[in-house]
């Protein structure tokens, strides 16, 4: 029942969507949570030495004050640019080559020390704004937060994996059968139909025959006819479907290059697969080239796509260039050993005889 399905399949995702959804917020909040108390901890770390509370820092209106790290190289340069205005300049203390340093002006002159502290490359710090007390305390409170939020980060984590293993059971099968619906749905319109009957045709290997058959019979509740007709009953072509060991697979794309071949003739993926291997080694034979050839179908085989179905076609083509280079005496192009047959550039017309007769 389609319906009833539907009902079943949308009660199963807005349950999941909300358990979900639910663990996503909170994963969002501790996200930014760390990303705050991190800024934090950065900023109270380089006032950890100061032993002025950090509300009083923020909280003069007579004085401009800015903190921040600059070169400790610019510290006289700084000084002597700010001759024509009150100013003061702190240092508290260096690291490495930066100095951490206080800097105040009157407010009327706040722009003047802004733009001259900017040419010496000074690094102004951010006051926390929700931060009180010496800053030696405020940074031990702040990192124990901090460590707290990666603790629950590393718990929602788990608490993923747990909710992926708890909803597989259900959300699988339901995805299936979500798939399995829309499949019909938009195959069952290209079929003639009478009232709720429909006729679908179609071609199925033989040894896939019993498995369908079971397969429809299940899904319709016993209540499909399945009528098996032979090829030779039939006026329609016979699609074709190569069978071969899994050895010779990759050698099917050779095949269907040129085309595929008819219902009642003869797959010639073993011959062809064997004669270019052959071919390619007696043309191309050399030992450089083919293990090169052979190290990259290897590397080829760890990717799933078309291209990597290949790979086996790269190694074997680079193993019988390896052969026949050996035969030759030749690697990288250059006759450095002695052969053991011919050499190519010695006797290529008996070469081309060769592949004439191999043809």
């Amino acid at each position: 029942n389609v319906e009833q399905d539907h009902k079943q399949l949308a009660a199963i995702l807005n349950k999941a969507d909300a358990t979900i959804t639910d663990w996503q917020q909170r994963e969002r909040e501790a996200q930014q949570t760390q990303t705050h108390l991190h800024l934090l901890v950065e900023q109270l770390r380089l006032l950890a030495p100061m032993q002025i509370p950090v509300e009083q820092m923020s909280a003069l209106h007579a004085l401009h004050l800015t903190v921040g790290v600059m070169p400790t190289a610019n510290l006289t340069r700084i000084q002597t640019a700010l001759f024509r205005i009150p100013f003061t300049i702190i240092p508290v203390y260096q690291n490495g080559t930066g100095t951490l340093v206080f800097a105040a002006t009157t407010p009327e002159h706040a722009s003047i020390l802004d733009r001259a502290l900017r040419s010496a490359f000074f690094e102004p710090i951010p006051l926390p704004a929700d931060v009180q007390g010496l800053p030696a305390q405020a940074l031990a409170d702040f990192e124990q937060r901090e460590k707290d939020v990666t603790e629950q980060i590393h718990a929602l984590a788990g608490e993923r994996q747990q909710l992926a293993t708890t909803w597989r059971k259900s959300l699988l099968p339901a995805w299936n059968r979500a798939r399995t619906c829309h499949t019909l749905a938009a195959t069952i319109g290209r079929f003639p139909r009478q009232g709720q009957v429909y006729l679908i045709a179609g071609w199925t290997p033989l040894s896939a025959l019993s498995t369908l058959t079971a397969t429809v019979q299940a899904t319709t509740d016993s209540r499909a006819i399945i009528e098996v007709l032979e090829p030779d009953e039939t006026r329609l072509q016979v699609p074709t479907r190569l069978h071969n060991p899994a050895w010779l697979t990759p050698f099917e794309g050779l095949v269907t290059t040129f085309g595929i071949p008819a219902y009642n003739e003869l797959d010639p993926t073993l011959l062809v697969g064997v004669t270019f291997v052959l071919m390619y080694g007696m043309m191309f034979g050399d030992i450089g080239h083919g293990l090169l050839l052979a190290l990259a179908g290897l590397w080829l085989r760890r990717r799933k796509d078309s291209v990597g179905q290949l790979a086996p076609v790269l190694i074997a083509a680079g193993v019988s260039a390896v052969l026949f280079g050996t035969l030759y005496g030749t690697v990288l192009g250059m006759p450095l050993l002695s052969p053991i047959w011919v050499r190519p550039l010695d006797s290529m017309v008996d070469l081309l005889l060769a592949a004439v007769v191999a043809g």
